[in-house]
């Protein structure tokens, strides 16, 4: 069939009609009523469309038909609109808060967690603008534009790949979902009329900026045509023009007699009226050919669809001494990556943002001149912030602005002054030159600088050496073979803080390591592998003065690259200098770190604290015991809490009504126990977390109200322990078993560096995904060939079938599946 047959015939069809083909190239069609009344036909038609004879009683429709055009017009004014769903996705991503900074760069902020907030689920929507372009000049070029808009950020997104439009669908599998609030209006819904018309105008600049090549196109093709008209009609009335003034000089009345000067005077008149003529009509050509050749754009939209698709959110907050804003993470599982932050100022999505001072994010090219005085950072919407010195005419901000008390006018710091020294008028003086600035380096760790080897000698001239018998090898080195890591180290700038990291291949962080002076010493916070049983995690030290303070924290460093078997040559020392990163030569601090006066303070309460031993974390009630109730009481009440820290080892979480309930189950506490007691025994020790909704856990646990969650909706009975298994836990990590002492040694054997079986069971214990211990396993232990990595598979997979879990209420997977 033709495109035309093909159009009728789906129109029919598509607002409810019937058709059949009694015959080669006819078709009987039986319109809808009101249809027909629309189109002015009976609801019974016979088409054809030239493939055949019509008879009296068969319609033969061609293009431009009325019929046809009819049809064209009414299926213009039918709107083709839809909506559809993205299901099949996976929503069981965690850790997202550490995937953002990964992605995103903040060169004057931090990137830092919610307290107390977990990954929830939310329905967002994209937005698809179908547009029919038409490009007019002096002739017209249509195209469709597609424009796919995120409806909660309001930015313009890349299309769906051919993979990604497959998994479209018609119908929804997550019904019960709330829509994600818009992060770019107030209105209460993303897709009510107010922010689809602002989405709408958005769409429509985008889809102007995707047709710049086609436009580019035309436009040079349009301004060689109007240059080709432009030089004929020059051409044409410029020997019009000439024509007319050689007439106009041979009739000059000066050079003829009187008589005949009189007789043409008229016909000079007429011929100055011709080039007045010829002028105004040369000008008015030229207008005409300009209108004709200038490119118009029209924009026509022709359809929407909106697109539904769940994914996961975390607030987070993103903050720095002067500002703070809180923004939420989205993890898109259809691409498996963190969606870009909006720009404030211009909406373009974006991974490197800045934190405008009055808690705007903007990117580096919507800024505003940064102030010379406090360097505070402000975005084009609060370019009202600065102003200008009078003296240096230097961006200045209204807080750090010096405004004179006797002329009023505001200068910067360094000419505050100088506003009225020329007769009272300000003393202009030129800004000095920037000092070039050193190269930027980005975030990621510096590489090392290869070091310079030494020149090859010239051995032309060397006399021959007679030949020696080769060494014999050297002996097989214990030491464990070089894992390949960087240390990159960073000098806060905001606080008095310093930050090292342990970096592999793909700038993937190993281990990090933070030395922040506090007012009770130098705290040593580490995040690595060996997770709570690293000695280095959450101690302190006794600061050195300000002379010795470098020293003692380049000798922690040292001691950090021995542990990581990193050489000094691929270690790197970075300070922040406003927006960029400057590398060092050696370790340098400032600021609090050279205060002795707070290093003596911190040193003093440090040692105070060391040498003070009666701090006890009792209730109030328990503190007004008597010296013969402490001797009967204390005893009952420290197993009481060591019973109640073996349950939450095992279960990672409980409501704190239950957890009493198993505890004095099993601990059989004495005449002291009441459960409002022995919650606010829970609560005053420090071993314990209290959250939200009346839960209890303990520190080792990543993610206690997803584990309590899991474990309601497995709805498992407590798995039944003794006092003696709980009371082992406290006293140390449990022994591990034969066989688990063989796996451990055995992945040590393989390892660049000791590997804690203990820390492994932790990380098993605190996700749900196979995949990141293996992931783990592979790094530490990089497999040679196919048997060694499958072997190392099945060690994993052991590992995990016999290690237990808090959602399995201290179970292990091969005991479940015994049950």
């Amino acid at each position: 069939m033709s495109d035309l047959a093909d159009f009728v015939l789906d129109f029919c069809r598509a607002v409810g009609g019937v058709v059949e083909p009694p015959a080669y190239g006819v078709y009987d069609v039986l319109l809808p009523d009101p249809v027909a009344a629309q189109l002015g036909i009976e609801p019974l038609q016979r088409f054809a469309f030239g493939e055949a004879e019509g008879g009296a009683d068969v319609a033969d429709l061609v293009y431009g038909h009325p019929l046809v055009e009819r049809m064209a017009e009414l299926a213009r004014l039918i709107p083709a609109c839809a909506r559809f769903y993205i299901n099949d996705v996976r929503l069981d991503k965690t850790g997202l808060a550490a995937l953002a900074r990964a992605a995103f760069s903040f060169p004057n902020a931090t990137l830092v967690e919610v307290p107390r907030t977990l990954e929830t689920r939310a329905m967002f929507h994209y937005l698809r603008f179908n547009f029919k372009a038409a490009l007019l000049s002096d002739e017209k070029h249509e195209h469709i534009a597609s424009v796919l808009m995120n409806a909660q950020t309001g930015t313009v997104m890349p299309d769906f790949s051919t993979a990604e439009g497959y998994r479209l669908a018609e119908s929804p599998a997550f019904t019960d979902m709330a829509a994600a609030p818009a992060q770019w209006t107030t209105a209460p819904g993303p897709l009510t009329p107010e922010p689809l018309r602002a989405l709408l105008d958005r769409a429509a600049r985008a889809a102007v900026d995707s047709l710049t090549a086609p436009v580019a196109a035309l436009q040079a093709r349009a301004a060689r045509h109007l240059e080709l008209d432009r030089a004929r009609l020059e051409s044409y009335y410029a020997d019009l023009e000439r024509d007319l003034e050689r007439r106009l000089k041979r009739a000059d009345p000066s050079a003829l007699p009187s008589v005949a000067g009189q007789a043409d005077e008229t016909k000079r008149a007429n011929l100055e009226s011709k080039l007045a003529a010829a002028r105004a009509d040369h000008a008015a050509k030229l207008a005409d050919a300009d209108a004709k050749y200038r490119l118009r754009v029209e924009l026509d939209l022709i359809n929407l669809a909106v697109i539904a698709q769940p994914k996961l959110t975390l607030p987070v907050r993103i903050e720095n001494r002067l500002a703070v804003v809180t923004r939420a993470v989205v993890w898109d599982p259809l691409r498996h990556r963190i969606e870009p932050l909006a720009c404030e100022v211009c909406f373009r999505p974006f991974i490197k943002l800045f934190l405008c001072a009055n808690n705007h994010l903007a990117c580096a090219d919507d800024l505003a001149p940064q102030c010379v005085d406090c360097k505070r950072v402000y975005c084009k919407l609060c370019a009202h912030e600065l102003t200008a010195c009078v003296v240096c005419d230097r961006p200045v901000c209204q807080k750090s602005l010096t405004r004179c008390r006797d002329c009023g006018r505001g200068t910067c710091r360094e000419h505050a002054g100088l506003c009225h020294a020329a007769d009272g008028r300000p003393q202009k003086i030129a800004a000095a030159p920037e000092p070039p600035a050193p190269p930027k380096l980005s975030s990621a760790p510096v590489p090392p600088p290869h070091p310079r080897r030494p020149p090859a000698r010239d051995l032309s001239a060397a006399r021959p050496m007679p030949k020696l018998k080769a060494p014999p090898p050297p002996p097989a080195r214990s030491e464990p073979r070089d894992p390949g890591y960087r240390l990159d180290v960073r000098v806060e700038n905001d606080e008095p803080a310093v930050v090292a990291f342990v970096l592999a291949k793909g700038d993937r962080i190993i281990a990090q390591r933070e030395w922040k002076l506090t007012g009770e010493g130098i705290l040593v916070n580490c995040n690595c592998e060996k997770g709570r049983e690293c000695p280095a995690a959450m101690t302190r030290l006794k600061p050195e003065s300000a002379a010795q303070i470098e020293s003692q924290l380049a000798t922690e460093i040292t001691r950090l690259r021995a542990e990581y078997h990193i050489p000094a040559y691929r270690s790197a020392i970075v300070a922040v200098q406003g927006n960029n990163l400057i590398r060092l030569p050696k370790l340098r601090l400032r600021g609090q770190w050279k205060d002795e006066a707070l290093l003596n303070a911190a040193r003093a309460s440090l040692e105070a604290a060391e040498s003070d031993d009666t701090i006890v974390n009792y209730p109030p009630w328990a503190q007004a015991f008597s010296p013969d109730e402490e001797a009967r009481y204390l005893p009952d009440i420290e197993r009481f809490t060591q019973i109640a820290y073996g349950w939450l080892w095992h279960e990672g979480a409980l409501k704190a009504d239950e957890l009493i309930a198993l505890t004095a189950s099993l601990a059989q506490p004495g005449a002291w126990y009441s459960p409002e007691r022995a919650h606010s025994l829970l609560k005053t020790d420090p071993m314990f977390r209290l959250l939200p909704a009346n839960v209890i856990s303990i520190e080792s646990v990543a993610h206690p109200l997803k584990v309590l969650k899991e474990k309601e909706e497995r709805r498992l009975p407590p798995r039944p322990f003794t006092a003696k298994e709980l009371l082992d836990v406290t006293g140390g990590l449990p022994a591990l078993t034969a066989r688990e002492t063989e796996i451990e040694r055995e992945l040590n054997r393989r390892a660049g560096q000791k590997l804690n079986l203990h820390s492994l069971q932790r990380l098993i214990r605190n996700t749900d995904k196979p995949g990141e211990v293996s992931s783990f396993v592979f790094d530490a232990c990089p497999p040679h060939d196919a048997a060694e990595a499958n072997h190392l598979l099945q060690l994993c997979t052991e590992l995990w079938n016999n290690t237990f879990r808090y959602e399995l209420r201290g179970r292990t997977p091969n005991e479940m599946y015994s049950r």
